[in-house]
Protein backbone atom coordinates (compact mmCIF):
# COMPACT_ATOMS: atom_id res chain seq x y z
CA UNK A 1 0.00 0.00 0.00
CA UNK A 2 2.82 2.43 0.79
CA UNK A 3 4.32 1.81 -2.64
CA UNK A 4 0.99 2.62 -4.32
CA UNK A 5 0.60 5.80 -2.24
CA UNK A 6 4.15 6.92 -3.00
CA UNK A 7 3.64 6.28 -6.71
CA UNK A 8 0.35 8.22 -6.69
CA UNK A 9 1.95 11.19 -4.93
CA UNK A 10 4.81 11.17 -7.46
CA UNK A 11 2.38 11.08 -10.39
CA UNK A 12 0.26 13.89 -8.97
CA UNK A 13 3.31 16.03 -8.23
CA UNK A 14 4.64 15.49 -11.76
CA UNK A 15 1.25 16.37 -13.20
CA UNK A 16 1.15 19.62 -11.24
CA UNK A 17 4.63 20.55 -12.42
CA UNK A 18 3.61 19.85 -16.01
CA UNK A 19 0.60 22.16 -15.66
CA UNK A 20 2.80 25.05 -14.47
CA UNK A 21 2.54 28.13 -16.66
CA UNK A 22 5.88 29.91 -16.83
CA UNK A 23 4.55 32.98 -18.67
CA UNK A 24 5.89 36.23 -17.25
CA UNK A 25 8.80 38.61 -16.76
CA UNK A 26 11.93 37.50 -14.90
CA UNK A 27 14.96 39.23 -13.45
CA UNK A 28 17.97 37.38 -14.87
CA UNK A 29 21.32 37.12 -13.10
CA UNK A 30 24.25 34.85 -13.63
CA UNK A 31 27.89 34.28 -14.36
CA UNK A 32 29.09 34.19 -17.96
CA UNK A 33 31.57 31.87 -19.59
CA UNK A 34 34.42 34.10 -18.40
CA UNK A 35 33.08 34.08 -14.81
CA UNK A 36 31.91 37.71 -14.94
CA UNK A 37 28.56 38.53 -13.32
CA UNK A 38 25.73 39.81 -15.51
CA UNK A 39 22.07 40.72 -15.15
CA UNK A 40 19.11 41.47 -17.39
CA UNK A 41 15.51 40.58 -18.13
CA UNK A 42 13.84 37.50 -19.58
CA UNK A 43 10.30 37.43 -21.02
CA UNK A 44 8.56 34.06 -21.36
CA UNK A 45 5.21 33.48 -23.09
CA UNK A 46 3.38 30.24 -23.67
CA UNK A 47 2.91 29.20 -27.29
CA UNK A 48 0.85 25.99 -27.30
CA UNK A 49 2.89 23.29 -25.53
CA UNK A 50 6.10 25.28 -25.93
CA UNK A 51 7.32 28.68 -24.75
CA UNK A 52 8.75 31.69 -26.55
CA UNK A 53 11.78 33.14 -24.74
CA UNK A 54 13.14 36.68 -25.25
CA UNK A 55 16.13 37.94 -23.28
CA UNK A 56 17.33 41.52 -22.89
CA UNK A 57 14.71 43.04 -25.17
CA UNK A 58 15.44 40.73 -28.09
CA UNK A 59 19.22 40.32 -27.89
CA UNK A 60 18.48 36.59 -27.60
CA UNK A 61 15.33 34.88 -28.90
CA UNK A 62 14.24 31.26 -28.83
CA UNK A 63 12.03 28.46 -27.67
CA UNK A 64 11.64 26.41 -24.51
CA UNK A 65 9.88 23.32 -23.21
CA UNK A 66 8.92 22.51 -19.61
CA UNK A 67 8.99 18.81 -18.67
CA UNK A 68 9.09 17.23 -15.20
CA UNK A 69 10.08 20.48 -13.47
CA UNK A 70 12.89 21.28 -15.92
CA UNK A 71 12.80 24.17 -18.40
CA UNK A 72 15.05 23.56 -21.43
CA UNK A 73 15.70 26.35 -23.92
CA UNK A 74 17.47 27.01 -27.20
CA UNK A 75 18.24 30.63 -28.11
CA UNK A 76 19.94 32.50 -30.90
CA UNK A 77 21.47 35.95 -31.14
CA UNK A 78 21.68 38.37 -34.07
CA UNK A 79 25.30 37.35 -34.72
CA UNK A 80 24.44 33.69 -35.29
CA UNK A 81 25.34 32.45 -31.79
CA UNK A 82 23.44 29.41 -30.55
CA UNK A 83 22.75 28.99 -26.83
CA UNK A 84 21.18 26.12 -24.85
CA UNK A 85 20.10 26.18 -21.22
CA UNK A 86 18.50 23.90 -18.68
CA UNK A 87 16.81 25.23 -15.54
CA UNK A 88 15.20 23.53 -12.56
CA UNK A 89 12.01 25.04 -11.14
CA UNK A 90 12.48 25.73 -7.42
CA UNK A 91 9.62 25.71 -4.87
CA UNK A 92 9.77 29.53 -4.67
CA UNK A 93 9.14 29.94 -8.43
CA UNK A 94 12.76 30.68 -9.30
CA UNK A 95 14.44 28.86 -12.18
CA UNK A 96 18.13 28.11 -11.72
CA UNK A 97 20.45 26.30 -14.06
CA UNK A 98 23.26 26.28 -16.53
CA UNK A 99 23.77 27.34 -20.13
CA UNK A 100 26.32 26.90 -22.89
CA UNK A 101 27.18 28.34 -26.29
CA UNK A 102 27.85 26.31 -29.42
CA UNK A 103 31.60 26.16 -30.08
CA UNK A 104 32.68 26.81 -26.47
CA UNK A 105 33.48 24.16 -23.86
CA UNK A 106 32.69 26.41 -20.86
CA UNK A 107 29.35 26.60 -19.03
CA UNK A 108 27.65 29.59 -17.41
CA UNK A 109 25.13 29.67 -14.57
CA UNK A 110 21.91 31.63 -14.41
CA UNK A 111 18.96 32.37 -12.14
CA UNK A 112 15.58 33.65 -13.33
CA UNK A 113 13.42 35.23 -10.63
CA UNK A 114 9.75 36.07 -11.33
CA UNK A 115 9.05 39.83 -11.21
CA UNK A 116 6.06 40.94 -9.13
CA UNK A 117 4.15 37.67 -9.15
CA UNK A 118 4.59 36.99 -12.87
CA UNK A 119 5.57 33.56 -14.07
CA UNK A 120 2.55 31.85 -12.60
CA UNK A 121 4.65 31.28 -9.50
CA UNK A 122 6.93 29.29 -11.74
CA UNK A 123 9.74 31.19 -13.39
CA UNK A 124 11.32 30.49 -16.76
CA UNK A 125 13.82 31.13 -19.53
CA UNK A 126 17.49 30.61 -19.96
CA UNK A 127 20.52 31.80 -21.76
Amino acid sequence: MRMITATLVLLLTTGLAQAQNLTGTYDMSGFGLDGAAYSGTTEISQNGSAYTVVQDGGALNGVGVFVDGVFSVALGDNGGGIYVGQYTLQNNGVLSGTWAVAGDSRVGTETLTPVGGSGGGGGGGGK
